[in-house]
């Protein structure tokens, strides 16, 4: 039956080993409350490393857990930066040597596996989101064979942002495209200023209002959707 963690933590218990949820997690530890997940990865919804747990109590009562990875699948994303890039050679080299790194690695870490399944994820800025996303039309149908595993792509998405262009020189002018153009550099480095801090509360009035409007209840009963100060 459905049980809080806080009712475990109570218990005399110094380990709970969970079944059900597939994804391998430790909740906590003092006393260390686990979930065990699929020993095999079985879709892409179960990313990470699988396998067992290896339990070791000594005679003076400690207990020590340590996953062992046994699964013979791996299912990553992996994020390719791409600002940088300006033709479609340049853009498939870098997400082969990037596969290639990182699927090594994993082999190296898991010695049982024959298979890691990609999600290749595009980040950056770009001026031809279009055309890029284009150039990667063809990974999907990409596998190669490593040492042992061989790697594969099901799925390319993009994050790419538009790239303005001389944003620098635009933010010297006194216009409204100037201060605009002046305060998205302040907030990519990071900086805090009055007028940044009078946008983000004028938003988070505005998107309070509307999302307790009734259209919305639902979806914020039911954590569909987080509320505006999550």
């Amino acid at each position: 039956h459905p049980f809080k963690l806080d009712e475990l933590l109570k218990s005399e218990v110094n380990l709970w080993l969970l079944g059900h949820i597939h994804k391998p997690e430790r909740l906590r530890q003092s006393p260390d409350v686990w979930y065990l997940g699929s020993p095999q990865a079985m879709s892409a919804k179960e990313p990470g490393g699988h396998g067992a747990l290896l339990t070791e109590v000594s005679l003076s009562g400690k207990i020590t857990v340590d996953p062992v990875l046994l699964s013979t699948v791996l299912y990553r994303t992996i994020e390719v930066p791409v600002s940088a890039i300006d033709n479609e050679t340049a853009l498939r080299d870098r997400i082969v040597n990037m596969l290639v790194k990182d699927g090594m690695d994993a082999e190296n870490e898991m010695t049982e596996l024959l298979s890691i399944v990609y999600q290749v994820k595009l980040t950056g800025e770009h001026t031809t989101i279009n055309e890029v996303e284009h150039w990667t039309r063809d990974i999907v149908q990409y596998n190669q064979l490593l040492t042992r595993a061989t790697i594969s792509v099901r799925k390319i998405s993009s994050r790419l942002q538009p790239a303005l262009q001389n944003l620098e020189e635009l933010a010297l002018s006194n216009s409204p495209a100037g201060v605009l153009a002046h305060t998205i550099l302040e907030h990519r480095k990071g900086m805090v200023t009055p007028f940044l801090d009078r946008l983000i509360a004028d938003w988070k009035e505005k998107a309070t209002n509307v999302y307790q409007s009734g259209t919305y209840t639902p979806l914020l009963i039911g954590r569909r959707i987080d509320s505006p100060n999550d």
